[in-house]
């Protein structure tokens, strides 16, 4: 798939030079301009409303962050697939070459065997006896010339085609080669700013970034309250629908109580619901534990542990690795067709269960660019561009669906 340019728009930043930072497109690079120092508040309210700029200003840095990241990961993901298709080609090249070689040969056989000729075509035209043989040994020496010319020339024709194939794709990564550096720089140049406007905002004052980080704390305690009882509203639930499946006042036959096929009950067909729903697991669970325990980490591309950092599916593979599951590395390659594939797939969060892996995608799923974990009550945890954080299903339009990898 070629670069789409227009899903990778430019990001264009916000200006900050009331604080001093500044990032300025410079060709396809940005640059950023050194942070402040803290200047001397008169009192505290003075400090409290430059704190409260200095945050204000973050929080839109992590926003262009997040949306550069996002154009990252288009690219990557884009990339990863002319590669893919690069490896199918050669293996077709290949064969090609393997076919021309085996015609060659079995032409050279057959008329071998046909004729007992000792390898020379005039050898095999002027050993006739007769003028009758002659004729007829020109002719067929004719026909196989023929045969063979066309064959070696069909074949050839196939071979100029895929090389030609394969020199349009190789041009498509090279591009895609330098849009991805260029978008992985501009990503690094807002990941800077925000490093650096985080400094800022830490070095204002003891006292107000202590009860900012109490704040930052409570929330994430906030958030992780409300993912457990998600969860656990989940599994309530799930046990609640077991019940009434198995139990004596419903049935899964007909009456007019809840039914899987007959009655005027509720039926768990159609509506966007997969075809072999998704279940909760302890090794699901235990995965989405195990993305909790590293809320906040930061979100570094092509990282997969806790002590480097995360990215989208770095964090899924390295959370099911801690529960003992090996999955692929890949969220476009590898995690998105695996989960397409297992049966569960659905666009209804209602049918996703906690540790199923939810995909976001700008052309309607041919391909994706980011993948998250999802956690129960139309909820995620995944690595957005900033840190590893809880946010809505919905935080970005590009929701797919999702299903289990398991």
């Amino acid at each position: 798939m070629a670069f789409d340019s227009k899903h990778s728009s430019v990001v264009r930043p916000s200006s900050v030079c009331a604080l001093g930072l500044s990032i300025v497109l410079a060709g396809s690079l940005f640059s950023v301009a050194a942070v402040p120092t803290v200047a001397s508040a008169a009192t505290s309210q003075e400090l409290q409303s430059e704190l409260d700029s200095a945050r204000a200003e973050l929080e839109s840095l992590e926003g262009q962050l997040q949306s550069a990241t996002r154009d990252l990961e288009i690219a990557q993901a884009e990339l990863e697939e002319t590669e893919a298709n690069i490896e199918t080609l050669s293996s077709e090249i290949e064969e090609n070459e393997e076919q021309l070689a085996d015609s060659r040969g079995a032409l050279g056989s057959m008329m071998t065997e046909t004729y007992k000729y000792d390898g020379s075509l005039l050898s095999f035209v002027l050993g006739s006896s007769s003028f009758d043989e002659l004729t007829s040994r020109v002719f067929y020496a004719n026909r196989f010339s023929d045969t063979l010319s066309g064959l070696v020339e069909e074949v050839v024709t196939l071979q100029d085609e895929l090389n030609a194939q394969m020199g349009e794709l190789e041009q498509q990564r090279a591009q895609q080669e330098e849009q991805t550096e260029t978008l992985a720089a501009n990503a690094a140049s807002y990941q800077d700013a925000r490093d650096q406007q985080a400094s800022y905002v830490s070095s204002l004052s003891t006292e107000v970034q202590e009860a900012l980080e109490a704040e930052r704390q409570a929330e994430e305690e906030r958030q992780r309250q409300e993912a457990e009882a998600a969860m656990e509203a989940e599994r309530e639930e799930e046990q609640s629908q077991g019940g009434t499946s198995n139990g004596g006042g419903t049935s899964n036959g007909g009456g007019g109580g809840a039914s899987n096929g007959g009655g005027g009950g509720t039926s768990s067909g159609g509506g966007g619901s997969p075809s072999k729903p998704s279940r909760p697991s302890s090794t699901k669970q235990a995965a989405v534990n195990a993305a909790m325990s590293v809320l906040g980490v930061d979100y570094v591309t092509g990282g997969d542990s806790p002590s480097e950092g995360f990215d989208c599916s770095g964090l899924v593979w390295w959370a099911y690795g801690q529960a003992g599951v090996s999955i692929p590395r890949s969220q476009g390659s590898g995690m998105y067709p695996r989960v397409r594939n297992s049966g569960t797939w659905t666009t209804n969060p209602a049918n996703l269960s906690v540790g199923d892996l939810v995909f976001y995608s700008y052309n309607g799923g041919a391909s994706t660019y980011h993948v998250a974990m999802y956690i129960g009550g139309n909820q995620v945890i995944h690595a957005n561009g900033v840190d590893v954080c809880i946010t809505g299903i919905y935080y970005d339009t590009g929701f797919i669906g999702g299903g289990s990898i398991l």
